[in-house]
């Protein structure tokens, strides 16, 4: 989130006093580490680095996060060198099933897939990627928002689009979104969309330079439903953690036995 829109948005709050919410688009993936905790995904939803392990098996150290505003984990996997090659997000499944605080669930992992991007070609599908699961299936109406002015510079805030979830007036403790426009979702859900709304148990997706899986564990005794995103820098896992395939298997073979997420997780796991 720009300083900008960080604006915008205290200012709705401020006009409101109802839930407002808006993604970060800045890429948290490939980024060196020492910049991760002014990253605005960080800063933003409060990720305190909690520990650190090493990972034999994948060759970076993970830095462990806990996050008291939505309950949820953070891994970053970091390089000798100090460059971020993995992300893991999880968050408790109640925060995404509970209609009253879907939105900001949403917005969590919104914020973390739109991070991901570090190229165009990856930004545009993780951008329709990150849009479906933001506003699929949710009831939303337009409505009109007013402006203020920027107290140190007394510009007016530019006119945002707001869109309420449910009908009726505004009111508090209403859920509200702030976005260009609403995706086209004529098509059917996607398997990433059905796994983050519990419908189905994982997917995952290989762009140009990341590779993205979900998987959605359910709860049992005393442990909660979790919802997790994998992310692993593509060309690391390339030249790292994906095996050759061997000289008799026949084309397609050589799948990679740990492959986010079906596979062996690393040290960093939940």
């Amino acid at each position: 989130m720009k300083l900008g829109n960080r604006r915008i948005v205290l200012a709705l709050l401020i006009l409101f006093s109802f839930s407002v919410q808006q993604a970060s688009a800045e890429n948290l993936l490939d980024r060196a580490f020492a910049d991760a905790c002014k990253h605005d995904f960080v800063d933003h939803f409060q990720f305190k680095e909690k520990e650190t392990i090493v990972s034999k098996e994948t060759g970076v150290t993970e830095h462990l996060f806990a996050s008291p505003v939505c309950g949820g984990f953070l891994g970053l996997g970091v390089t000798d060198e100090g460059r971020i090659v993995h992300m893991r997000l999880g968050l408790p499944r109640d925060l995404l099933d509970d209609p009253a605080r879907t939105v900001f669930g949403r917005d969590v992992i919104k914020s973390f897939v739109e991070s991901c991007a570090t190229t165009e070609g990856d930004w545009k599908i993780l951008k329709v990627m990150s849009d479906e699961i933001y506003v699929r299936g949710l009831d939303l109406h337009s409505v009109p928002l007013k402006t203020t002015k920027f107290a140190d510079t007394g510009k007016p805030v530019p006119e945002p689009v707001g869109y309420k979830v449910g009908t009726g007036p505004v009111k508090k403790g209403d859920q509200l979104i702030l976005i260009d426009k609403l995706p086209d979702l004529s098509g059917k859900p996607s398997d990433i969309f059905l796994t983050v709304t519990g419908k189905l148990e994982r997917a995952n997706k290989i762009l140009g330079n990341c590779r993205v899986g979900f998987v959605s564990q359910k709860g049992g005794g005393q442990k909660p439903a979790v919802l997790i995103c994998d992310v692993w820098d593509e060309p690391y896992w390339q030249s790292h953690l994906e095996p050759p395939p061997k000289a008799q298997d026949a084309p397609g073979a050589g799948e990679p036995k740990n492959a986010p997420p079906e596979g062996k997780q690393s040290t960093a796991g939940h």
